[in-house]
């Protein structure tokens, strides 16, 4: 059986290489994520209603997979390198303030870009991100 949920209201988005994360804290159903000293979330600035994320799931014998893909529009280049296998987890938060966690330390989402052009003066230009990846858990939130 395979569903698919469209998410939408997100305002603010941030990724995070699993490289840089010193602990990844999940306590009932909420997650706290400490980057390693010196590290830091990458800020992304997305356009206006720039950030799309989907999951899908998919219930089998082995249990329940979640299928993440998230595309992020900004406004200008992130300045974000994706090297081959890189490995991600990316927060994006909600107008309420909410903040949802998207791919793990042991399952990361893998990083995409490319340039927004456009065919007209007034289209849109920037960066697409794309993450996308699986994992065995519902998106976690984040707490401080």
């Amino acid at each position: 059986m395979l569903s698919s949920d469209r998410m939408g209201s997100f305002i603010r988005a941030r990724v995070i290489s699993t490289k840089q994360i010193e602990h990844f804290l999940v306590t009932e159903g909420k997650v706290k994520i400490v980057p390693k000293n010196g590290s830091a979330f990458l800020e992304l600035f997305p356009q206006k209603n720039g950030i799309s994320p989907s999951v899908s799931v998919e219930n089998s014998k082995s249990g329940t997979i979640y299928s993440i893909n998230i595309d992020i529009d900004l406004r200008l280049p992130s300045g974000l390198t994706l090297p081959g296998f890189n490995r991600f987890v990316v927060v994006l938060t909600k107008p309420n303030g909410e903040e949802m966690v998207f791919g793990t330390p042991w399952f990361p989402l893998i990083g995409f870009k490319k340039p927004i052009v456009s065919s007209t003066p007034a289209g849109k230009e920037g960066e697409n991100l794309r993450f996308e990846g699986k994992q065995t858990v519902y998106p976690y939130l984040l707490t401080g």
